[in-house]
């Protein structure tokens, strides 16, 4: 307290932590049986006002560990009240030194072999040599002994000559030329008027003929010389526009062996269509015609002849012509 102060001022301490002090050396332990009576328990004091908490000092080298000590004698119980404070740890002790490696223990008997592990993608292809590095060709060998001449082989015979086709149609007759130039001549004396000579018809018959070449076949087409079952391979195509008429067949052999017995029938027929002009010979005639019906066709209309039978005995080859006009 400062004297010089003009008032009196009262200062009261509080919290004040006691500073504990070092611990004392255990004592010797007493008799066991030599326990004094206790004492009274004194009265509880009146808690002194706490201090100011100190500064803290710096905390000094921890010294060696010392020995440890014979165990003294337990000492007398004290108070469980005045437990005194906590001394501080000592420092971990230094780790020993690694012990020697044991012997290595037995091998163990070894185990099954596992399977194989699938087999790894293919690696990439590596670039292709350098065409610079051809090895060398080898050694032409030598060529071999000619073989001796095999036999000339027999001449084989002759087919049978084929048959001829049908005779083309007349060709249209071509262009006349460009009249040439030059003088007219003089005109000659006149002539000695001839006799009159016989009359003779201007107009010409054209035909249209087939034949079949071999025994004919029912529902064959005729051609010249063959026939055929497909209908294309036997047209004749007009060359204007003209009318078909009076057709005539002729048979090599009788229709039947016996009269009405079979028959055989020639149709003409117009762009793969039936006309009316039609003949039928049955039984032993060999000849028949159509002089009653007609039939107009156009340039580039195709014209054929169909032969159906019906039973005939006999075989026979057929010949067949119609006139156009």
């Amino acid at each position: 307290m400062d004297s010089s102060c003009d008032d009196d001022v009262d200062i009261i301490i509080t919290n004040v932590i006691p500073i504990p002090g070092p611990v004392g050396p255990t004592g010797v332990a007493g008799s066991a049986t030599n326990t004094g009576a206790t004492g009274p328990t004194g009265d509880t004091g009146h808690a002194g006002p706490t201090g100011h908490i100190g500064a803290t000092g710096i905390t000094g080298p921890t010294g060696p560990t010392g020995q440890t000590g014979n165990r003294g004698p337990t000492g007398i119980p004290g108070s469980a009240t005045n437990t005194g404070a906590t001394g501080p740890m000592g420092h971990t002790g230094y780790t020993g030194p690694t012990g020697p490696v044991g012997p290595t223990g037995l091998t163990g008997s070894a185990g099954q072999i596992g399977s194989t592990g699938f087999t790894g993608p293919t690696g990439m292809t590596g670039p292709a040599g350098s065409a610079d590095n051809t090895g060398a060709t080898g050694h032409t060998g030598a060529t071999g002994i000619t073989g001796p001449t095999g036999p000339t082989g027999h001449t084989g015979a002759t087919g049978d000559a084929g048959l001829t086709g049908p005779t083309g149609h007349t060709g249209a007759t071509g262009i006349t030329g460009p009249t040439g130039i030059g003088q007219t001549g003089p005109t000659g004396s006149a002539g000695i008027t001839g006799p009159t000579g016989p009359s003779v018809s201007t107009s010409g018959t054209m035909f249209i003929y087939w034949n079949s070449g071999f025994n004919l076949a029912n529902n064959n087409f005729l051609q010249y010389g063959t026939q055929t079952t497909t209908e294309r391979q036997s047209y004749v195509i007009a060359t204007k526009s003209m009318t078909l008429r009076n057709m005539f067949v002729k048979l090599t052999a009788a229709g039947a062996a016996n009269p009405g017995s079979g028959s055989r029938t020639f149709t003409i027929r117009v762009n793969g269509v039936n006309t009316l002009i039609t003949v039928t010979i049955t039984g032993a005639d060999v000849t028949g015609n159509d002089t009653v019906n007609t039939v107009n066709v156009n340039a580039f209309d195709f014209i054929s002849v169909l032969h159906t039978a019906v039973l005939p005995d006999n075989t026979a080859t057929g010949v067949v012509s119609v006139e156009i006009a």
